[in-house]
């Protein structure tokens, strides 16, 4: 079994890319996820399971083979496990996308420095003039609430990408309808456009 050794993926860009490669892989591997440059990392990264690589990560160990260095584990799984795994089929379309994939390997310097990876961190949401709301009309309109609001966007969030979920849950008595009961969606965004309007 392969032995896959990262930081966190969520600030590594590099440890994000060896572990998206032996999950496409499809094999079972083992994670070891090393915190990095905590008080005992210049210790940890002197093991002999970081030698090859100078305490870099990603390091992947297959037995006595040892492979750094998130593109090259590409390429060895893409030799065991075949190069349509990783790679576009077509030889042109094959060479640009490993130009693609060097180039961002290896450049962009001031852009890592300036803007590194973190993908815990959240912005406020930027007012573009549209937003996504959901208006519900309950079957029974006694049970309207901020309760009931909150399990709804948590149904939501659970299950919609993030920027598909609403902001903000509304109760209507009663929805926009076409004569065949479908819902007047135009209808509905121009009578909460026009409200924005008259606010702004």
């Amino acid at each position: 079994m392969f032995k896959l050794i990262i930081g966190n993926r969520a600030y590594s860009s590099w440890s994000m890319r060896g572990w998206l490669a032996c999950k496409q892989a499809g094999e079972d591997f083992e994670e070891l996820v090393v915190p990095m440059f905590d008080a005992d990392w210049e210790k940890r990264r002197e093991g002999d399971e970081f030698a090859p690589s100078l305490g870099k990560v990603p390091i992947l160990w297959d037995g006595e083979i040892v492979v750094w260095d998130s593109l090259a584990i590409v390429e060895f799984l893409a030799d065991r496990y075949g190069s349509a795994l990783y790679w576009p089929e077509e030889e042109g379309a094959r060479g640009m996308a490993r130009s693609m994939a060097a180039e961002m390997h290896s450049g962009f310097a001031n852009l890592r420095r300036d803007l590194p990876m973190n993908v815990r961190k959240s912005f406020p949401a930027k007012e573009l003039g549209e937003e996504v709301r959901a208006v519900v009309q309950l079957v029974h309109p006694e049970a309207a609430g901020d309760e009931l609001a909150r399990q709804l966007l948590e149904h939501c969030y659970e299950r919609l990408a993030k920027y598909k979920c609403p902001r903000t849950i509304e109760f209507a008595a009663e929805l926009p309808r076409q004569q065949t009961g479908k819902l007047y969606k135009r209808l509905l965004r121009e009578q909460y456009a026009a409200a924005a309007r008259r606010s702004s």
